[in-house]
């Protein structure tokens, strides 16, 4: 037998919601940010041209909007905020 030690990291922050249903309206959409440390700073960016988040940030609310979807196919996207993909 033996035992095992480690370090609890808490997650550098937490969002939520954790997905975002849209319609095909163009809308902004809040998501809560939970930083820890509180103070914490993050950068965030989106490949998906349709998908617009602030570039960087801390704690709070951060608008992520959403441009009108023009076709009639359903979109699939994300982006990344501190180096995780939400």
């Amino acid at each position: 037998f033996g035992s095992i030690r480690y370090n609890f990291v808490p997650p550098p922050f937490t969002v939520s919601p954790g997905t975002i249903a849209a319609g095909a309206g163009a809308q902004t959409v809040p998501l809560t940010v939970v930083a820890n440390p509180p103070s914490g700073q993050w950068t965030a960016s989106s490949a998906a041209s349709w998908i617009s988040v602030p570039a960087t940030g801390g704690g709070g609310t951060v608008n992520v909007t959403l441009a009108r979807n023009a076709s009639t196919q359903a979109r699939t996207g994300s982006f990344t905020l501190g180096g995780h993909v939400i």
